[in-house]
């Protein structure tokens, strides 16, 4: 067991088509605990569309889900609905960062701080990944990994002057706190 504490952990949440990777530092360095483990569905818009020219494209990512907490508690909804605006075109793989606000759905909040949004294509989808903190509210201070896939038939419409007008597809959020 000893030679393992070298390597860095992951967690591997999934379903049906969303594996989303929660990564947590070795057992040497820290023991981390799941908060929670959010599933539902995702999407984006895009004004104006989504193209493969760099352009300032105003984007609001939403998503609803419903997280399964540890230990049998009650299990909680989880969404968010943010705005912002940067340079982006269907071929960037990573852009921005700043704060999403999460509504728990019991009256509770939280932010969550990202560094910048990561986007992989995968086929026709896109794979957006979000890695932050809780800065406050539930869950203040743990790790989180938000991923959305977006399967959109009309990816196809980056190469036109309108472009992507928006994006659905399966949504995960993971919690993971560092002891």
């Amino acid at each position: 067991m000893a030679r393992f504490r070298k390597f860095l952990g992951v967690i591997i949440v999934a379903s049906s088509s969303i594996v989303i990777p929660v990564i947590f530092p070795s057992p040497a360095a820290a023991q981390t605990s799941v908060e929670a483990v959010c599933l539902g569905a995702g999407e984006e818009t895009y004004t104006p569309g989504l193209t493969n020219e760099k352009r300032a494209v105003t984007t609001v990512t939403a998503a609803e889900t419903t997280c399964a907490p540890p230990g049998g508690s009650p299990a909680k909804v989880a969404s968010f609905r943010f705005s912002y605006t940067f340079e982006r075109s269907c071929t960037d793989t990573k852009f921005g960062g700043g704060n999403l606000p999460i509504d728990w759905g019991s009256g509770e909040t939280s932010t969550v701080n990202f560094g910048a949004i990561t986007v992989r294509a995968v086929g026709a989808a896109r794979e957006v990944l979000l890695l932050g903190t809780m800065i406050d509210g539930m869950f203040q201070g743990a790790a989180v990994a938000i991923k959305l896939t977006l399967l959109a038939a009309d990816f196809v419409a980056c190469g036109t002057s309108d472009g992507v007008g928006s994006a659905t597809g399966p949504a995960a959020i993971a919690v993971n706190r560092i002891l």
